[in-house]
């Protein structure tokens, strides 16, 4: 698990420090505070599958090491200096250096890993994180999902595991399984009743909750992203969400980064989290200064009951 992390002269933070992290962190601010910045730059820590360019804001730019793309990677445009992104983690910091490499502005990349002091430019390589998955909050057709489903349930225990999981918020579950009605294949849920349910019956909340383990379970990833959590959701599923995800972080070996626009969304998470290790959720709240720096605040309890009281903007 990550305990901290550091970034320098990526996008809107000349330097950015974020210290603790907890197994779930949510970050709120207004409009361009850097929120998503902040798990585009998670996103590009080491990991065994190699190094990955952010693609949160516009999936086409995927994979994209064009000059248009790369030269807005670095703060103000200063590419005369490298972006360094640090995470600590238990067995020692897990860097990223991106540098220009002053040829068409292609990146130079280095990933180093210490105290291993594993060392690779685009190539993966052992003792980092396993997978960091992003999660889109864009809404997924129930067919695609069936066939998420089957790639995630590949493994026989992994079927149980979310069925599982998901009986803690909906209790009357006894199994998930795909079925081809009418030449369309969706996923069905027995709930007892005489006929199994077409599962976006089940509500919004129960719908984004599949994807998410589906995430943690299915693709194995021990460092979950998700930009603008509450993004589709009707206010009333929340709890349902924040209720899965801490059911999720006490069970499997999983770090989630979550951003939110919704005061809604901050107040189910608390609540959800009432109670449990103070390093299962942090609230880091980042502020623009006056000199046009931003610095992230992580809330404490008492901070973050005040906010909730008095209804702060959030937008």
């Amino acid at each position: 698990m990550l305990t901290s992390l550091e970034i320098e002269n990526f996008k809107c933070f000349r330097q950015l420090k974020i210290n603790p992290l907890a197994k779930v962190n949510l970050f709120v601010g207004t409009s361009n505070s850097g929120k998503t910045a902040v798990i585009e730059a998670v996103s590009m820590l080491p990991q065994s599958e190699g190094f990955k360019l952010p693609d949160f804001r516009d999936r086409s730019y995927k994979g994209d090491t064009s000059e248009a793309y790369v030269r807005w990677l670095f703060h103000d445009l200063r590419d005369e200096m490298p972006i360094v992104i640090s995470g600590q983690r238990q067995d020692g910091p897990h860097i990223t250096q991106i540098a220009s490499s002053g040829v068409g502005r292609s990146l130079a990349v280095k990933m180093t890993s210490l105290p291993r002091n594993n060392e690779v430019q685009w190539h993966p390589t052992q003792g980092w994180m396993k997978r960091i998955r992003s999660l889109s909050t864009d809404k997924r057709p129930a067919t695609q999902l069936a066939k998420d489903f089957d790639s995630w349930t590949r493994r026989t225990e992994n079927e149980d595991r979310f069925v599982n999981f998901l009986k803690r918020v909906e209790p009357r579950l006894q199994r998930l399984r795909p079925f081809e009605i009418e030449g369309r294949r969706v996923l069905y849920a027995d709930v007892g009743l005489p006929e199994r349910i077409p599962l976006p019956f089940l509500g919004e909340g129960f719908n984004r909750l599949v994807q998410i383990y589906g995430a943690i379970i299915g693709e194995e990833a021990d460092v979950l992203l998700v930009d603008e959590i509450e993004n589709g959701l009707h206010w009333s599923a929340l709890p349902q969400i924040w209720t899965g995800i801490r059911e999720a972080v006490t069970k499997e070996e999983v770090q989630i980064f979550a951003t939110t626009h919704s005061l809604e969304c901050i107040a189910a998470a608390a609540e959800a989290f009432k109670g449990e290790p103070k390093n299962d959720l942090a609230v880091h709240r980042l502020e623009l200064m006056e000199n046009g720096d931003i610095r992230c605040v992580t809330m404490n309890e008492d901070e973050l009951e005040r906010m909730l009281e008095r209804d702060w903007e959030v937008r």
